[in-house]
């Protein structure tokens, strides 16, 4: 089955030229800019990094997913994404990607955690299939009782 998706991509104004607002079917939007580096002013995720951000929220609503369907109790999930940029001819690329996850629950074990996880990774995520191309893909995951330090 095909579906078709669509964004519209505006520019606000001409004083931040790299400044985009991306606006999804629903009326969402979400902020992208480019980097100091190139004249940005930072008002945004970077379009790149902004992949790994799809990639920690795909994984992230697998794992909820898949826990709320074995009726187990997640009471919070942090996950942390890092990744190794390599030059790639004249473009960028992401050669490793960790994604360490930190779950907070009463009565998840740290083997199903791994198994819901791995779930995520290695078959629902539609941007760990995309990116897996061109990536390797690490994670880790820890399973604890005490609420999450915030960062």
């Amino acid at each position: 089955m095909t579906k078709t998706v669509e964004i519209l991509t505006s520019r606000p104004n001409k004083e931040n030229p790299f400044a985009f607002t991306h606006t999804n079917q629903a009326g969402i939007s979400v902020k992208t800019d480019g980097t100091i580096a190139i004249g940005g002013n930072n008002l945004g995720f970077s379009p790149f990094l902004l992949l790994l951000a799809g990639l920690s929220g795909c994984s992230g609503i697998d794992t909820v997913l898949i826990f709320n369907k074995k009726r187990k109790n997640l009471e919070d999930i942090q996950i942390k994404v890092s990744a190794d940029v390599v030059d790639v001819d004249k473009h960028s690329a992401y050669e490793n990607i960790n994604l360490d996850f930190i779950l907070v629950s009463p009565d998840i074990t740290q083997e199903e955690a791994i198994k819901v996880v791995s779930m995520s990774i290695e078959t629902y995520c539609s941007v760990a299939k995309a990116l897996e191309k061109g990536s390797k893909i690490n994670y880790s995951v820890k399973v604890q009782k005490e609420p999450i330090q915030k960062i």
